[in-house]
């Protein structure tokens, strides 16, 4: 297929070749990967790309296959990986999944893995917004391994607020715009309660400096800039919980804890209490201290209610024959709405092959599933899911407004035919409006950024 970028594209391949470090805050379906390629064939050194397990397993390679036959890349995923980490260097291109890196440091450690000065891609770069988890560390190590041309790519690259920014940019520039130490950083943008409250609020003026800083090396693409996606219908579905129902949600809330014949639910704190309640909007409680249950044995759990399953087996029987992609949060629902319907549901998760995850995404696209339920973490990124469907059902919302703000642009992006449809299922005066509340919020506070970007830029 012959390789013919439209004008955005080729400015972006432009800026990496000519900046080096680059943040492309790209809008899903804009075309980064093919960007990336571009920037690849024009510098012609070593590429190592950091992406999501699907996308490292699947997208990628598919899109070089189809836009760069000429290079050769490896994919540091499944049998035989630790063989193909000690070929990588006769390849022009080597991908690993974000979940490898441990796997890749230890590869490193071995001198099995053989290192060369990269051209770095971290594709999906929020993955790596905390600085303190162990695959950032991993990363800020290896340093010494990337050339000067970085790229991260991500379309919402602040889940939560813009102190997500930091380990980011320190990973394209080493901390030259915003401080070589995230505590500076935090020190001089930042008011900080630390414990018990842990709140971060910004100090006046501090969101323009931040803006001003990260400009020279931040390109930022909006849906309005490149193709015309079809309009999104939000519809939140409204569900009651019973009395019965509603005296055990509030005892829950109120005492942290649950008493069953099998065993009790218990939340030592306000964020696991969060969990508990989340689970039981779901249907069913995980339990702890069960009842004659040896030490070791997985957690079993209480089954609530099946309210929302039977809400979704009535929204498919009225689908008309439209496929429905359904994200849910815990392993039971997936039970639970195979009870409900009387038949096996295709699910993408955790646990899914990647072999599995490309053949459940080719059915998919050819119109061959009714309904496909996933976690959203497992099909948000970099998929092409907008052929087979265009209703989306949020059966558990996230509270990640990345993973909500990504799934949903699976369906729509360019190809998609139809209205996407985004259905909400949320228990009223209950967590499900909280988490729906902390989505709205976090995504005003991103579109400032982008909104500060695009000015800076002109």
């Amino acid at each position: 297929m012959i390789l013919t970028p439209r004008s955005f594209q080729d400015r972006g391949a432009d800026m990496v070749v000519k900046g080096g470090a680059t943040f492309l805050m790209w809008d899903m379906g804009a075309g980064k990967t093919l960007t990336c390629i571009l920037a690849m064939k024009r510098l012609g050194i070593p590429v190592l790309v950091l992406a999501p397990l699907n996308a490292a397993t699947i997208t990628w390679p598919d899109e070089l296959d189809k836009w760069a036959p000429d290079l050769a890349y490896t994919v540091l995923h499944g049998a035989n990986k630790e063989h193909r980490a000690s070929r990588a260097h006769l390849f022009d291109v080597t991908i690993l999944n974000f979940e490898g890196l441990m796997w890749y440091y230890k590869m490193v450690s071995r001198k099995i893995f053989k290192l060369r000065k990269f051209f770095v891609i971290w594709d999906e770069s929020s993955m790596l917004k905390d600085h303190t988890t162990k695959r950032w560390e991993i990363m800020a190590e290896a340093m010494p391994i990337y050339s000067p041309y970085r790229v991260c790519l991500s379309g919402t690259p602040m889940p939560n607020v813009l102190v997500d920014l930091w380990a980011q940019y320190y990973l394209l520039d080493e901390g030259k715009r915003l401080r070589p130490d995230f505590y500076q950083f935090r020190s001089r943008y930042f008011n900080y309660t630390g414990p018990p409250r842990y709140v971060t609020t910004l100090k006046p003026g501090a969101q323009e400096h931040i803006y001003d800083k990260i400009a020279d090396i931040t390109d930022r693409l909006g849906p309005e800039d490149h193709i015309e996606l079809p309009e999104v219908l939000h519809n939140d579905i409204y569900l009651e919980l019973p009395n019965n129902l509603r005296r055990m949600y509030n005892t829950l809330e109120a005492e942290f804890m649950l008493e069953f014949s099998m065993g009790d639910v218990v939340a030592g704190s306000k964020a696991v209490l969060y969990s508990k309640l989340r689970q039981f909007n779901q249907g069913c409680l995980y339990l702890e201290n069960e009842v004659g249950v040896p030490r070791g044995t997985p957690k079993r759990y209480e089954v609530i209610h099946d309210i929302k399953a039977k809400a979704l087996k009535s929204l498919v029987d009225t689908a008309a024959g439209n496929p429905i992609i359904a994200p849910i949060q815990f392993r039971f629902e997936h039970e639970q709405i195979e009870k409900v319907l009387k038949r096996k549901v295709p699910f993408i998760g955790g646990s899914t092959s990647p072999a599995e995850s490309k053949r459940l995404v080719r059915e998919w696209n050819e119109g061959k599933i009714p309904l496909l339920l996933c976690h959203p973490r497992s099909v948000a990124f970099s998929l092409n899911l907008q052929f087979g469907g265009h209703t989306i059902l949020w059966f558990a919302l996230p509270w990640e407004m990345d993973l909500y703000e990504q799934l949903i642009r699976r369906l729509r992006r360019r190809g998609q035919e139809h209205t996407v449809v985004v259905n909400r299922f949320i228990f009223k005066d209950t967590v499900d409006e909280v988490v729906a509340k902390a989505l709205a919020t976090k995504n005003a506070n991103q579109e400032d950024l982008f909104r500060g970007i695009i000015q800076r830029r002109k």
